[in-house]
């Protein structure tokens, strides 16, 4: 008698394809870990994350409205789409997030504007301990003797 085995599928027939990111190629991936939002396949080096809409997109990101598949099978890339769990997604119609800058770099009087604003907003705001913190917390107000000679000299305490 074999035994009873139980497959559930978190991906119900109303679930769509999003958007796929610029970085994702053809292959035949396997599980690596799998989250509430999240399921990363990996084939050899390259990477591609099955994600939620509240993830989102990115370069390596595939985004399907509704809950997830299980991923207990491979997800298998294709020119035209995707297949995982059985089910098929087509890549027609569907926006490519597109991770590069393609030439519209910021402009250098408004980048060194911006950056001097955060500059002065962060050690009021960034909380304590985070990289924010340290880059202007020398000059934050309020803060006691330790964390003045901890940030005053990096490395020594």
């Amino acid at each position: 008698m074999k035994p009873l085995v139980v497959r559930t599928s978190r991906a119900p027939k109303t679930a769509r394809l999003v958007s796929r990111g610029d970085a994702v190629e053809q292959g035949v991936y396997s599980l690596h870990s799998s989250f509430a939002a999240a399921l990363n396949f990996l084939d050899a080096d390259k990477l591609v994350s099955l994600v939620s809409l509240s993830v989102g997109p990115g370069p390596a990101n595939i985004v399907l409205s509704g809950p997830l598949p299980s991923g207990e099978g491979p997800l298998e890339i294709s020119p035209d789409g995707l297949r995982c769990d059985g089910r098929a997604f087509f890549f027609s119609r569907v926006p490519v997030y597109r991770s590069s800058l393609d030439g519209n770099l910021p402009r250098p009087k408004l980048a060194r504007r911006n950056l001097g604003f955060l500059l002065g907003w962060l050690p009021f705001h960034a909380p304590e301990g985070s990289l924010g913190f340290l880059v202007g917390g020398n000059s934050r107000p309020g803060r006691g003797a330790f964390d003045r000679d901890s940030t005053a000299r990096p490395g020594s305490g």
